[in-house]
């Protein structure tokens, strides 16, 4: 029986500790993305017919993340990281709602 060997377990980059050179991380830059508002209501309504498809805003993500020497994110991650952003956003907003500090 030949000794099988695993594949060594890629270490897990954090999102808020990848910055290159003291610079802006993974997640703070996804954030910048999202908070120019154009942006985020691109992300929220992407249409085919103007090339503002969700792969197309993923690429331009990316190409930010490049920007400021991070390489190692793909589309598929950072629209999961911007699904777990809305969704975190939603709870919370919701909170705020039903113990009064906030009206929607």
């Amino acid at each position: 029986m030949a000794d099988s060997v695993k594949p060594a377990k890629k270490k897990s980059i954090f999102w808020d500790k990848d910055g290159v050179d003291g610079g802006k991380s993974s997640v703070d830059v996804v954030i910048d993305w999202m908070t120019t508002e154009a942006n985020y209501n691109r992300w929220r309504g992407s249409d085919h017919n103007n090339g503002n498809t969700k792969e197309a805003l993923l690429k331009e993500s990316v190409a930010a993340l490049k920007s400021v020497g991070i390489e190692h994110r793909s589309p598929a991650q950072i629209r999961e990281k911007i699904g777990n952003i809305e969704e975190k956003y939603h709870v919370a907003e919701v909170f705020f709602v039903s113990n009064g500090y906030r009206d929607l």
